[in-house]
């Protein structure tokens, strides 16, 4: 068994190893085996340790990208997608093993997908991992927070009923006012009611023939004796229609009966009047 005995005055640390400045020269020492080998430093042994330098294991580019800070609601359906980059694909998923899972009825599926319904409240913390063809994984931390239940939606109010058109009469009557033999003066008139949507055409009753006086009174279109129902007349209007008539012996303008004819939309209605005392 043998050794060597050094009287070193100074020891330095460098990245090839331990150097020592004894008083014979310059050592470089090692350990190899558990022992530490010394041996003077040379040109030779300078070019030998540039040539051969420790090497670190690169690490792998594999990545993993996806949602780490996730919020779902008891009930509602969730889901999430995780993708691998810069590996060697095909990737699968799953979950570090020993670091927490997803909320309950929430899993993750071996292509990367997150989802399911929640089932209660809470905050969940988990680990996800991709992992390559070759065995090289990537793992990155996730937390989900679980809500209470959403209220349910409020239904939207129904459509309003869609109004026909509709125009009717209420009371009409044809008087004999006035005769002087020659002349007989007939007063007639009517009243109702028209309804229909915004837009729906009316025509107020009317008489064909000679007239003296006739007059209207309505809620749609200003009161006219015909129009369309404007965007703030009511749904319904009341109507009401007056007229003089004259009939002299070379007028047949009113007879036994008069009829009356109002509109509203496509729909035409006539009213017959009997006019007591016509020729």
């Amino acid at each position: 068994m043998w050794g060597l005995q050094l009287k070193p005055f100074i020891l330095i640390a460098t990245f090839y190893g331990i150097v020592a400045f004894v008083s014979t020269g310059v050592l470089f020492a090692n350990f190899d085996a558990g022992k530490l080998h010394f041996q003077p430093i040379t040109p030779e042994t300078v070019q030998q340790q540039n040539q051969n330098p420790p090497t670190t294991p690169k690490t792998s580019d594999l990545e993993l990208w996806g949602f780490w800070n996730l919020n779902g609601n008891v009930g509602t359906p969730f889901s999430a997608t995780y993708t691998g980059r810069k590996g060697q694909p095909p990737y699968h998923f799953q979950l570090d093993s020993g670091v927490g899972f997803p909320p309950h009825g929430v899993v993750l599926d071996a292509n990367g997908k997150l989802s399911g319904t929640p089932t209660a409240r809470g905050t969940s913390h988990f680990r996800v991992c991709v992992v390559d063809v070759s065995g090289t994984q990537n793992c990155a931390d996730a937390t989900m927070v679980v809500a209470a239940a959403l209220p349910p939606p409020v239904a939207p109010p129904p459509p309003p009923a869609e109004v026909t058109p509709k125009f009717v009469y209420t009371a009409a009557s044809c008087v004999l006012t006035s005769n002087d033999g020659q002349t007989k003066v007939f007063t007639i008139t009517a009243s109702g009611t028209v309804t229909g949507p915004v837009g729906t055409y009316f025509q107020l009753p009317y008489i064909n023939g000679f007239f003296s006086q006739r007059t209207y009174t309505g809620q749609w279109g200003g009161g006219g004796q015909s129009g369309s129902r404007g965007a703030n007349d009511p749904e319904t209007s009341n109507w009401t229609f007056n007229d003089v008539e004259r009939n002299t012996q070379t007028s047949t303008s009113v007879d036994a009966t008069v009829t009356l004819g109002g509109q509203a939309g496509q729909e035409w209605v006539t009213k017959d009047i009997n006019c007591p005392g016509a020729p």
